[in-house]
């Protein structure tokens, strides 16, 4: 089996950083772990470095715990104080934000739509136990794809408003939404922001042929706040993780810790998730979110999963680029357009003929229209250039070209 884990031999000037963040991005440190932290806390760290990629990674929050409780007297005074201060602020925040969700799902209640709450403080719930632990800026809610317009228009009629796709109409945000399985909105004050689910897997570019409504069947009550709200069952939130994270490349070191805590947390049932990963089409997903919480933060796992990731060749293949990643030794790809490198990753994570077949034909289209798309598609310099009232945005699409012209030209003047 490949380690991911690197030597403890300084090579560049960010491993050290790197592996004592890795070392503490956890909830549970044993005595090994803590030695090697506090070995690594005689080195020279670079403590702005260390504080920014635990922010960029979302873990700042189990940084702080386990430095404050192992070593706070070898970490710098100003140091540890921005830590906690960040920590609290956290704390507020996710508080705030659970205490917005209860009244939302107590809205859509009162209104007749079943509404799941899924990743944020439920799941900090679920997978730490304390909303303190984990970090989170939104709310991801699930609703039929029945109600999904219903539930819309009730979040509007709050006081909330789209917050992408700003030059479509009514009528086209609405079908761009409901083709993508997710819509965004604000509160207008700003503090509460909404992701409205009608999928679980949401996007245009990755998508499955797997039919995820199952997850509907397996709901179980989870406790916050003192309340009961029903969500994912461990099993399906622990797959439905590991797609997210394939989704969207692995790219924060926090996804990793949820997959480490909820295996961690809860006695998962192996013997009904692996079959049904397998007949999704997601069980190299699975294997992969698994195989990272093992590799990087020490996730003890299961013979019988142990044995199935060693039996695909192309789960280290895919943990190695994640790594690197992680480590800022490569740079990430973008999720929402082709490259070479997303679709190479993606097409890897893949099992399912059918997907790779679709997502292959979907990355085919987007290379041959997205100069053409970048080159029409109204953004925010247009609406600047030329204020238009919501009713005609569609006239942006001829503005846009004029925009462009004018300022090209404005450029060769002064040229």
């Amino acid at each position: 089996m490949i380690n991911l884990i690197s030597s403890p031999v300084r090579v560049v000037r960010t491993q050290l950083e790197n592996e004592l963040l890795f070392c503490c991005a956890r909830t549970s440190i044993d005595n090994k772990t803590a030695e090697r932290i506090q070995v690594l806390l005689q080195e020279d760290i670079n403590w702005s470095y260390l504080v920014d990629i635990a922010a960029r990674h979302g873990v700042i929050p189990l940084l702080y715990k386990n430095l404050n409780n192992i070593s706070p007297k070898t970490i710098p005074q100003n140091v540890l104080s921005q830590l906690q201060t960040i920590f609290h602020t956290n704390t507020a925040q996710n508080l705030f934000l659970s205490h917005e969700l209860l009244k939302l799902l107590n809205l859509f209640e009162a209104n007749g739509i079943s509404a799941i709450p899924f990743k944020g403080p439920v799941l900090a719930a679920q997978a730490y136990g304390n909303v303190s632990l984990r970090t989170y800026c939104d709310l991801d809610i699930l609703v039929r794809e029945k109600d999904f317009l219903k539930a819309k228009d009730l979040l509007k009629s709050q006081g909330y408003c789209s917050t992408a796709w700003w030059f479509l109409t009514e009528a086209q945000e609405v079908a761009v939404s409901k083709d993508w399985g997710e819509y965004s909105l604000a509160r207008n004050d700003n503090m509460v922001h909404i992701d409205l689910h009608s999928r679980l897997i949401a996007g245009y570019l990755f998508t499955l042929s797997a039919d995820l409504n199952y997850f509907w069947q397996h709901l179980q009550p989870v406790s916050f706040l003192g309340k009961k709200v029903l969500s994912f069952r461990a099993e399906d939130l622990l797959l439905y993780l590991c797609i997210h994270g394939s989704k969207s490349f692995w790219e924060k070191l926090g996804w990793i810790c949820d997959i480490a805590q909820l295996i961690q947390k809860h006695d998962i049932d192996w013997e009904e998730l692996l079959p049904q990963a397998k007949t999704l089409g997601v069980e190299r997903m699975l294997l992969l979110g698994c195989f990272l919480a093992s590799n990087i933060l020490g996730t003890n796992l299961p013979e019988k999963v142990q044995n199935k990731i060693d039996a695909d060749a192309q789960i280290p293949v895919l943990a190695i680029q994640v790594n690197q990643r992680l480590r800022g030794e490569t740079k990430y790809p973008c999720q929402k357009e082709y490259t070479l490198q997303s679709f190479t990753f993606h097409f890897q994570a893949m099992e399912c003929l059918e997907d790779r077949l679709r997502y292959s034909l979907k990355c085919f289209i987007t290379y041959i229209s997205t100069p053409i798309k970048r080159l029409l598609r109204p953004t925010a310099k247009d609406r600047d250039f030329f204020p238009l009232p919501r009713s005609v945005y569609f006239l942006y699409y001829f503005l846009r070209p004029i925009r462009l012209l004018v300022q090209n030209r404005a450029r060769n003047v002064e040229f």
